[in-house]
């Protein structure tokens, strides 16, 4: 019987791009140290290839695994960089080089390189008995969340069901994880398993308050409002500028807007800008984690203006941690992920830049002692739901555990012989 403390050697497999600034990305990324941490395991993370990658820029202990696609999602006009062709071999060939074993192969958001052979590519490539069993336990882990499908996007879903290939992942799964329950909401209308809920982790230890930097803010007699995400339509970030072109235009000339991040928008949003004349806008680019994380800590608000397709959102919940106050749409990714933080979160109704305007001044005029006071609400939520230590030993190592002892109870009892042994 396997115990808590028993060694646990994980393949975590992502489908986006390493590039890519998402929130599945740094959750592999994140979740890594703690993994290996809590299980005295290794954990082995792959992503997709371009041509104009090569190793030095991916961290140690990962790999490229595979080639990138791009994904055009039919719901929100996204365009993602995933995996594409995944040849079974390289799997094997990462592991002997990692000297791996494997007891968990887990794959990040199975769904996007699932079609039509990126996470097929991955578990043919997994250990297997001499009778064709798979040795390590499958655990598939979906991020994505969407709250009003149109008909377009069942028509694909369906369209893609059909072909069978998610069915044959899922059949292959011992168990589906979902990133939130707006996330099981969404994918259980299409494949109705038990999911178990593992959220999103936050390093609250290095995204935490700093009030030396707080008081040097105010240096320079502009409130700050500020953004950070990447740039596609989903995050609407179109909405955010509306919203504080109308606060300008009402007089507030005591605030600017900072936008961090990088897409295929950003080029639209500054003709945008341009057209409007709308002033004290400043992109910043892709920040490095340390110009980011102080970023967060200097705004006075923090605005999460998504229409849809959130699970959680990592970057309200960074912000939150930082003791930020945060203002966010009302979609069910935000309301289950931050619905019980208390003050910390302002919410208010998706794709209404005049609500959004609302809320956005609603948390300036309250004093700095108020905000300070309703941000450190917004913390606490963070601390106690999603800093890495509680995802990890909480969460996502009993599962592991609980699979694992399933999966090797299931060949002793089957006399499975395993090919060249463990």
């Amino acid at each position: 019987m396997i115990e808590r403390g028993d060694k646990i050697d994980v393949f975590m497999s992502v489908q986006y791009s390493h590039e890519e600034t998402g929130g599945v990305q740094r959750w592999a990324l994140e979740a890594k140290p703690w993994i290996e941490l809590k299980t005295g395991g290794k954990v082995v993370v792959t992503f997709p290839k371009k041509k104009t990658d090569d190793e030095s820029t991916i961290p140690e202990g990962c790999h490229f695994l595979g080639k990138v696609s791009m994904l055009t999602l039919q719901h929100h006009d996204n365009r993602y960089q995933v995996s594409g062709w995944v040849n079974p071999k390289d799997v094997q060939k990462i592991c002997l080089l990692e000297n791996i074993t494997l007891d968990i192969a887990h794959i990040q958001e199975p769904f996007p390189g699932g079609y039509p052979t990126g996470t097929p590519g991955v578990i043919k490539g997994l250990p297997k008995t001499k009778d064709g069993m798979i040795i390590p336990g499958v655990v598939i882990h979906c991020h994505a969340a969407i709250d009003n499908l149109t008909r377009k996007t069942r028509f694909f879903t369906h369209g893609v069901k059909a072909l069978g290939y998610h069915a044959n992942i899922m059949k292959k799964a011992d168990r589906t994880l979902a990133v939130s329950q707006a996330t099981i909401d969404t994918w259980s209308q299409f494949w109705p398993v038990d999911y178990d809920i593992v959220p999103n982790g936050i390093n609250t230890e290095e995204l935490k308050p700093d009030v030396p930097i707080i008081r040097e803010r105010k240096r320079d007699g502009k409130k700050t409002i500020l953004f950070a995400g990447r740039h596609d339509r989903r995050k609407g970030i179109e909405d955010l500028l509306l919203a504080y072109r109308y606060l300008r235009e009402s007089g507030r000339n005591d605030i600017q807007l900072r936008i961090a991040g990088n897409g295929y928008m950003t080029e639209e949003l500054k003709k945008m800008i341009r057209d409007l004349e709308i002033p004290d806008v400043e992109f910043l680019g892709n920040l490095s984690r340390e110009n980011l994380v102080k970023a967060y800590r200097t705004a006075d608000v923090f605005v999460g203006p998504s229409r849809d397709g959130e699970a959680f959102n990592r970057t309200d919940a960074e912000a939150l941690s930082c003791g930020t106050m945060v203002v966010t749409t009302n979609i069910s990714g935000h309301r289950y992920a931050f619905g019980e933080a208390k003050g910390g979160v302002f919410f208010v109704k998706p794709n209404d830049p005049d609500e959004l305007a609302r809320g956005i001044v609603t948390v300036l005029d309250l004093s700095e002692e108020d905000r300070r006071k309703l941000g450190g609400q917004g913390r606490e939520h963070i601390v106690e739901n999603y800093s890495w230590p509680n995802v990890i030993e909480k969460k996502l190592i009993p599962i592991y555990v609980r699979v694992v002892k399933a999966k090797r109870d299931k060949l002793a009892s089957s006399g499975k012989s395993i090919r060249g042994g463990r």
